[in-house]
């Protein structure tokens, strides 16, 4: 990620070269098993020590009735530092727990996630996020859908200077299949971000449109 005039503490350029490997288990015809381990390299451009992660996590799925899904998810990630003057590492855990409800001209989706992400602070952080998610189909081809997040941050690194953040996202957006294999996608996204050490909420408006081509899809 490069940034052309990046801001202290809130923007760094960074790399990210991350890999993982995982194996999924039906052991039931309504209970799944998925194992992941994951591994990156983590390397801020200035001011921040380079990171190596190690993380691993179990997940499992249970269909509770052919409309409803959940997970819940465990893990940890080690995150060892170094380029600072001393090496240092933080393990921190991960997980999640979510569940999915259809409906007959619609679904509802809602999760809550604890991971340990890259970020454009060109620093490790700990984020939290709730997440709900809402579809409705309006017609066999047309679906709106509707979201809204909210994530707090923190750095995993216990010496760095920035602080803890807060984010909030509402999204609103529609799916149109114009084939079987082809469908029109596009979505409005509203977002704010509070500081802890600084004044002002900023805020941000954005647009997505896009085609979705799905060759092997059967319905």
């Amino acid at each position: 990620v490069d940034y052309d005039g990046a801001r202290a503490l809130i923007q760094n350029d960074y790399s990210d070269d991350a890999g993982t490997i995982g194996f999924s288990f039906q052991a039931t015809p309504r209970v799944r098993w998925v194992t992941n381990l994951t591994a990156d390299k983590f390397t801020p451009r200035a001011g921040t020590a380079d990171a190596r992660n190690v993380g691993a996590n179990v997940e499992l799925w249970r269909e509770q009735s052919e409309l409803v899904r959940a997970f819940i998810r465990v893990g940890a990630v080690r995150s060892q530092f170094s380029g600072s003057g001393s090496a240092a590492s933080e393990t921190s855990a991960n997980g999640g727990v979510g569940v999915q409800r259809d409906f007959a001209t619609g679904h509802l989706f809602l999760q809550a996630n604890r991971t340990v992400d890259a970020s454009g602070s060109g620093q490790l952080l700990l984020r939290d996020e709730l997440n709900l998610r809402l579809g409705r189909k309006l017609t066999e081809r047309v679906l709106i859908t509707g979201g809204a997040a909210a994530i707090w941050t923190e750095p995993v690194a216990k010496n760095s200077a920035l602080g803890k953040r807060r984010y909030y996202v509402a999204s609103l957006g529609g799916e149109w299949r114009v084939r079987r294999t082809v469908s029109l996608e596009a979505r409005y996204e509203y977002s704010s971000v509070h500081f802890q050490s600084a004044a002002g909420t900023p805020d941000s408006n954005a647009a997505y449109a896009g085609v979705v081509f799905e060759p092997h899809r059967r319905n």
